[in-house]
């Protein structure tokens, strides 16, 4: 893509920030000046205190009597901060004079200590479980395509498999606490709650980054958390600013080893050198041997290094991002639009046709709206979508680095004296053969991901009751095109040319869509937060269910009700319970649902009159936790409870009647196991979380013990039998 292709679009992005809503004031008020005192909830007055007007530059701080003076207009929304308390936003009225008490954080990051958590938010202090958190503010903005692997090595307890390397095709696998088992055994990523792809979204639309780890964190997931579960929440916008940022990056990408292939004169020489140890005679003659060695007959003795040929020291990567985001006190907006380049690293690709490198291309576009309908309710929707193409040469990167790395060097000259393609009878794949007249494949993939989050307040009966609706619609489909034809090799070491291989013309690859996908989830249900002096009570309970449709087959479903009850005494002491009651359509009727329950505890020993000040421990608590959790997704076949059959037309029907020859039959392909289940995950774990030198230097430790049983396994049955029983859950 040009440069002046890619400042087009750049300016589009822009357009389309510079066209969204903002705050608008009407030009008749005049500022008034606002003035008053801002103290702690001991009524200290507090100094260093930051307030600064909405979407403005009007910032002030109080002074060491917190008192301040500022100008705005009425309706301005005011904002004050300071560290280790929280931030309050404040609607300027008429009153002139202001009485601001700040409530301070109950640790000491405030707002920044906020973790997340199945559909809620809890401070760390407040965790008994063993989670991980991490900011995707701290990640580096690397030119990577696959997310996962800009994880690697950043979040305790999170390990990343990386399995390939092209363009746009990194298959990265991501497991929580490592592999523990042989099903199927990777970690259960949720963006916004629901199941999504993670790996391919832009690292500028994730704010967070949640690992839960032990049962006690995945119990409120049920039957779909058993192999670890990854919460990746979206950037919302803020009320306490508005920003337009924009992105670019451009880099090189180089392979970090490559085999180093050996020349014609060294794989001759060993080559003969190996015959002779199995008794047999040398194959290549001194004068062979002398040619491969000064190059003097090209054409009859080749001396090819593949690898040099035809795969480029370094290609070209890409990535513009263009987010915007901001909102006043009743709707914040976050959006984003990003593309991003990839191309790959084999040489000499161009025809006068087409171009087969792999490559690989992507347009993001996020967009998520918190609207504040009134006090009581309020209204979220998140959006996303994706655009990727990803182009492979036509006999695909596997078979052409295959063909790169196994050919002999002095198997055939890449190029006749003639200009045909070189080749033998054994080795018929010629390298630039593959790469300029095999034709491409061409992958395209479509991906749209909406939610919406409905949160009324329900005080009129108790205070701290909500209730919640969260309803996600995810479709994506894949469409697979491209061109093909083939090309002549021809050998013209002997007496007379010998060829391989017919020409074809330039043709289309049969197209087709694939991975048609659509899934939707729904939960619903009650939160209730309330403090009672020194006692604090958060609860959350919900239902949910979701499906997962595709053409080709039958539907994936799942239902359950989740339920969650967090106590504390004095910010000190803390409990827990989680409880989930979930099941699958996948498990016989009468053995389908399961309950999944955790409990967990902690205790913050240190406090305000814990240590002298001054002393290096800041902050120390223990926790634990135990539960279960359980993991559905076991492999196998479809409905394993069943016995199916399939209808036989070939060698094993049997003979009837008078013709004797084979009729049409049925035979049972396996008999079914009406026993079949999910696999099961218990732990135990114990925690340490520390802070030390005045929170310079923070310390967390778990140890744990897990069992996991219930894995899927063939069935050991005597060969007698004459049928194979399928899959039992006998792995441990």
């Amino acid at each position: 893509m040009t440069i002046k292709l890619h400042m087009k679009i750049i300016s589009i992005l822009i357009l389309v920030v510079l066209a969204l809503p903002v705050k608008s004031q009407d030009t008749k008020d005049s500022p008034k000046t606002f003035s008053g005192t801002v103290s702690d909830q001991n009524k200290n007055p507090l100094g260093g205190v930051t307030l600064g007007i909405q979407e403005t530059n009007t910032v002030v701080t109080t002074d060491a009597s917190g008192k301040f003076t500022i100008k705005a207009l009425t309706k301005d929304v005011l904002v004050v901060k300071k560290e280790n308390y929280l931030t309050m936003q404040i609607v300027l009225d008429a009153l002139a004079n202001l009485n601001i008490r700040m409530k301070a954080a109950i640790t000491d990051a405030g707002e920044e200590d906020d973790v997340v958590i199945p559909f809620g938010v809890r401070k760390k202090r407040e965790i008994n479980s063993s989670m991980s958190f991490f900011k995707t503010a701290d990640l580096p903005q690397l030119l990577l395509s696959n997310l996962y692997n800009a994880m690697q090595g950043r979040i305790p307890g999170l390990y990343i498999q990386q399995t390939d390397n092209r363009p746009g095709n990194d298959n990265a696998n991501i497991f929580v606490r490592g592999r523990s088992s042989y099903g199927s055994a990777g970690a259960r990523v949720l963006v916004d709650g629901v199941p999504r792809d993670f790996q391919d979204m832009d690292v500028n639309e994730i704010e967070n980054i949640t690992v839960l780890k032990d049962a006690a964190a995945q119990a409120w997931y049920g039957l779909r958390a058993g192999q670890g579960v990854v919460l990746i929440t979206t950037r919302k916008g803020s009320a306490l600013r508005s920003s337009i940022n924009l992105d670019i990056q451009g880099g090189v990408q180089m392979a970090q080893k490559t085999i180093q292939p050996l020349n014609s004169f060294d794989y001759a020489t060993l080559y003969n050198e190996a015959r002779v140890n199995d008794k047999a005679a040398p194959i290549f003659n001194d004068a062979a041997l002398a040619a491969y060695q000064d190059g003097s007959s090209p054409f009859l003795f080749p001396n090819n290094n593949y690898i040099d040929r035809f795969l480029n020291k370094s290609s070209n990567i890409q990535r513009y991002v263009l987010s915007a985001d901001g909102g006043n006190s009743s709707l914040r907006y976050f959006v984003l639009l990003s593309y991003f380049n990839q191309g790959g690293l084999f040489a000499d690709s161009k025809s006068t046709d087409f171009n087969s490198n792999n490559g690989f291309k992507r347009f993001n576009f996020r967009g998520n709206i918190d609207f504040d309908v009134n006090k009581n309710l309020t209204v979220s929707l998140y959006s996303g979508g994706r655009a990727e193409n990803r182009l492979d040469p036509g006999d695909n990167t596997g078979t052409l680095l295959s063909t790169l790395n196994n050919t002999p060097p002095n198997a055939f000259p890449i190029l006749n004296q003639n200009g045909t393609y070189g080749g033998t009878t054994d080795y018929r794949n010629n390298p630039l053969g593959m790469i300029r007249d095999r034709g491409y494949i061409s992958a395209v993939d479509r991906v749209l991901l909406a939610s919406l989050n409905v949160k009324q307040k329900l005080d009129f009966i108790t205070s701290g009751l909500s209730a919640n609706i969260y309803y996600s619609y995810d479709v994506s489909g894949t469409y697979t095109s491209g061109l093909n034809r083939d090309y002549e090799v021809y050998d013209l070491s002997g007496a007379a040319p010998v060829l391989f291989r017919t020409k074809t013309p330039l043709g289309y690859r049969s197209s087709s869509f694939t991975n048609n996908n659509r899934r939707n989830e729904i939960w619903a249900g009650f939160d209730y937060d309330r403090s009672f002096g020194s006692h604090n009570v958060k609860a959350s309970l919900r239902g949910q269910r979701n499906v997962n449709v595709s053409p080709e087959r039958l539907d994936f479903r799942g239902q359950g009700v989740s339920g969650r009850v967090d106590y504390s005494f004095r910010d000190k002491y803390y409990l827990g319970f989680v409880g989930s009651y979930s099941g699958s359509e996948n498990f016989p009727p009468g053995k389908r649902y399961g309950f999944f329950p955790a409990v967990s505890a902690g205790y913050v020993i240190t406090d305000k009159g814990f240590t002298p000040e001054g002393n290096f421990l800041s902050y120390l608590k223990i926790r634990g936790s135990a539960g279960q959790s359980g993991n559905s997704e076991i492999g196998g076949n479809r409905f394993p409870f069943e016995s199916f059959y399939a209808r036989n037309t070939g060698s094993g029907g049997y003979t009837f009647g008078t013709g004797f020859s084979n009729t049409p039959s049925a035979n049972e392909s396996n008999l079914g196991n009406p026993d079949i289940t999910w696999e099961t995950y218990k732990s135990v774990d114990l925690g340490l979380e520390l802070k030390l030198f005045r929170n310079a230097l923070s310390l967390s430790a778990d140890v744990y013990k897990a069992k996991r049983s219930g894995i899927l396994t063939e069935a050991v049955i005597p060969s007698i039998l004459g049928q194979s029983l399928g899959t039992v859950n006998d792995g441990v």
